[in-house]
């Protein structure tokens, strides 16, 4: 690989742009193949490239791009030499250049090795079936197939030109028999005449696309509705779906499963029962891409849905995360069991809205686990209120996360403004034992209102989640469940999981242990008096710093 580096860094002085620097590489390998053709062209005494290497790449279905006379092509084919390039040593090679040096810009064409022979083992591919990619980029993929995959029939198509070109000279180097690429835009909707299907299909959309087009008269989107263009992803599923005949792998960002934006695209595959596997992948493995992935296996006449998470199943390399352990996740996929990492849900059981597999791994601890809304009486957002007209005007408090105390009660407030007085003020004004969330951050953060709030009028701000829970006890002894080691660790696995948020659907279905009120009362005490210490010894160290009289 270290040579294949070397050269594609020499050939970058003589070309216009990265890509046409990766073609022109990729056409050198293929010449370096045919050893005889290799040798017959070195031997030619003209500095200039002969018109037979052009040829050649024709032959092989190829449409050459013409070499800068400058380039020393001899240099390159001499420095290739006698060594054999394995196809391994290619895949690698691109994978370095497109995941490793992102400065080239190659990331959004290309999916990383461990996620392509995942799918593709998962797709279960027999010989002889037809294989097609919506939006195939490079075309690496083609290299993760097992040696039986290359007598499959590959499709693909992508709206980039020179990206269809370099995926022809991959398929070439691969050795596949017979495949096909073309340059379409799948989304015009004159593309949607072709009503051929596929056997196995694997598409990972791209999240970039400009100008989608619009869908009303597309008989291949009549399912998306309101379709949102924040969701560009949907409508390459979409077109995929159309051309669906027995198993498709999508790669989708997680939001898709429980954002208003997938909504009706995940109501769509529950109603049509083809949704067979959903698995969480670990994040940060697709460069520039910080958001959570899923994998999304369908098929047809599923009765139950395999739920898998794998966040857990990476390792960091470089900037990056990298999957592994895939023997185990394919194991756990074709055993279709519950266990650890697996969760099997019928379909009368599924949340239409909500199809993260966290969320359902959940059921998996519930023998010692409740969910939180079992003890909520209610569960609200703060709110800003504004003063309409000046009638029948209050003191009312604002709650801000700054206000919240480190250790037990939060008894301090901001200053006090004059609002209106209204019923809607007395419904979300702060009660004692209220437990308040700090909606975003990575770290939670979590106070629990003092008696001393009895006489005031105190409203949370909208960036507060109000917890009411049943009595005074249960609001204490969650409170200690929240700042304790296991619990903040579990709340910060929810905030991660919603982009670094939390609202009250996740709030309502938070697992806790069965136990979190057992020896809660002394624990509770002990921590007030432990924050009276450090409030007195604070306000000491201010009062000697000069900072308080």
């Amino acid at each position: 690989m270290k040579e294949l580096l070397q050269n594609f860094q020499y050939i970058q002085r003589y070309s216009k742009d990265n890509l046409e620097s990766l073609k022109i590489i990729l056409q050198f390998l293929l010449v370096h193949q045919n050893i005889s053709f290799k040798d017959k062209l070195l031997s030619v005494k003209e500095r200039q490239i002969p018109k037979s290497f052009y040829r050649y790449l024709q032959s092989l279905n190829i449409e050459p791009i013409l070499i800068d006379e400058k380039l020393n092509w001899k240099k390159i084919l001499r420095s290739l030499g006698d060594l054999r390039v394995s196809l391994e040593n290619i895949e690698k090679f691109i994978q370095a250049i497109a995941l490793q040096k992102t400065i080239l810009k190659f990331y959004d064409y290309v999916t990383p090795i461990e996620i392509n022979t995942l799918i593709l083992e998962l797709l279960e591919i027999k010989k002889g079936e037809s294989i097609y990619n919506p939006c195939c980029g490079m075309g690496s993929w083609i290299f993760s197939l097992k040696e039986w995959g290359k007598d499959c029939i590959i499709y693909g198509e992508d709206i980039n030109e020179e990206l269809i070109g370099i995926a022809k000279i991959l398929a070439s180097l691969a050795g596949v028999r017979e495949s096909h690429f073309q340059v379409v835009d799948v989304l015009d909707i004159s593309f949607s005449k072709d009503s051929k299907t596929f056997d196995k299909i694997f598409c990972h959309p791209p999240l970039t696309r400009q100008n989608l087009p619009n869908f009303k008269e597309d008989l291949r989107f009549i399912f998306l509705d309101n379709y949102s263009k924040i969701a560009p992803e949907i409508p390459f599923l979409a077109h995929s779906l159309a051309h669906f005949k027995t198993k498709a792998i999508f790669i989708i960002r997680s939001v898709l499963l429980y954002k208003d934006l997938g909504k009706k695209f995940c109501k769509y595959l529950i109603s049509s029962r083809l949704l067979e596997c959903v698995m969480e992948l670990p994040k940060n493995i697709f460069p520039h891409q910080m958001g959570e992935f899923c994998l999304l296996v369908l098929s047809k006449e599923n009765k139950k849905v395999l739920f898998m998470d794998f966040k857990s199943f990476c390792l960091k390399e470089g900037k990056y995360n990298r999957i592994i352990n895939k023997e185990e996740i394919l194991d756990l996929y074709f055993s279709k069991q519950n266990g650890t990492y697996s969760q099997l849900v019928s379909y009368e059981l599924l949340n239409e809205s909500y199809l993260k597999p966290s969320f359902y791994m959940q059921d998996t601890l519930m023998d010692n686990r409740v969910k939180l809304k079992e003890y909520l009486k209610a569960c609200f957002r703060g709110q800003r209120i504004d003063t309409k007209d000046n009638k029948d005007l209050i003191e009312c408090y604002d709650m801000g996360i700054k206000d919240f105390e480190d250790y037990g009660f939060t008894n301090t407030f901001g200053e006090y403004s004059l609002k209106t007085s209204s019923k809607k003020i007395q419904d979300i004004r702060l009660c004692p034992y209220d437990i308040l969330l700090a909606i975003r951050g990575v770290n939670p953060k979590v106070a629990i209102i003092g008696e001393e709030i009895k006489d005031k009028i105190v409203i949370a701000n909208a960036g507060i989640l109000v917890l009411r829970l049943r009595d005074y006890a249960i609001a204490k002894a969650l409170y200690l469940y929240f700042i304790s080691k296991e619990g903040r660790k579990s709340l910060s696995e929810i905030y991660q999981d919603n982009n670094e948020r939390i609202g009250e659907r996740e709030i309502r279905n938070f697992c806790i242990p069965n136990n979190f009120l057992k020896d809660f009362q002394e624990k509770f005490e002990n921590l007030c008096k432990e924050s009276a210490f450090i409030k007195m010894h604070q306000q000491n160290i201010q009062s000697l710093l000069g900072f308080k009289e």
